[in-house]
């Protein structure tokens, strides 16, 4: 019989709350339960962000849940927030980088004749017609999608940069950054790494995903980072060093 069963998923309601207290949570789920007719003898486990309010040990939603049940921390999530805290504390420039993405989105988001003049430059340089994009911390995607932005149309930032006048202070300003060796540097190491880290988040919310196969696939890719980082001069971490002497 176990062999012929499947999993199913089905999502019983979206409710609002009126604010982000374990009380409130607790008390809104308690009583779609009561509604649904569903008895909490019945739940094996808790599926949550991995914030405090949801696992606190003394007042978390779980610990106020009151059952007995398996609190799974969102895979995807806390692979994001652990790669984050570790990249902080290991590399210190990179909060500064990670401010430049965010300042250079703002510079053109907010000036529509900005990002044209930039998309010209962009065709003169025969670069993809890419738009810079914003930077979310715990979604890969739009990590990798502002790198690859940047790593494409670099030359056209610098030289439209270039062409503004002094008396624009934050092009001044982005030429100086986007020139400097730790700036091009880190840009092409995290066009290295962001690519593979985002694979195994994909892979942590596949439909599907086993548990057993977490510890798998996280070592394998702690393994493949330096071997891909290593094994061709081709890679963007080891242009790094020509970039910086053909552009200074």
């Amino acid at each position: 019989m176990m062999s012929r069963a499947s999993q199913e998923l089905h999502f019983l309601d979206n409710i609002n709350v009126r604010d982000g207290k374990a009380k409130t949570f607790t008390t809104a789920v308690n009583l779609l339960m009561e509604r649904r007719n569903l008895h909490k003898a019945k739940m094996t486990g808790f599926g949550n962000d991995g914030a405090s309010v949801m696992t606190g040990k003394n007042n978390g939603v779980s610990k106020r849940m009151d059952i007995q049940t398996v609190s799974i921390h969102c895979m995807a999530h806390r692979l994001a927030l652990c790669t984050s805290k570790a990249a902080a504390n290991g590399i210190p420039y990179l909060a500064k980088f990670k401010e430049i993405l965010t300042a250079l989105y703002c510079y053109f988001d907010k000036s529509a004749l900005r990002a044209q003049s930039l998309t010209e430059f962009q065709m003169n340089f025969e670069h993809s017609e890419l738009k810079i994009k914003e930077v979310f911390d715990i979604r890969w995607f739009s990590f990798y999608g502002a790198l690859e932005t940047l790593y494409c149309t670099w030359q056209s930032l610098v030289a439209y940069m270039e062409s503004q006048p002094n008396s624009d202070d934050k092009a001044r300003a982005f030429k100086k950054s986007l020139k400097e060796f730790n700036f091009i540097a880190t840009l092409c190491m995290m066009m290295d790494v962001i690519p593979i880290l985002t694979f195994m988040s994909l892979a942590f919310q596949k439909k599907h995903v086993e548990l057993a196969s977490v510890l798998a696939m996280v070592k394998s890719t702690i393994t493949q980072i330096p071997v891909t980082a290593l094994k061709s001069k081709n890679r963007p971490a080891m242009r790094a060093c020509s970039y910086c002497v053909h552009f200074s």
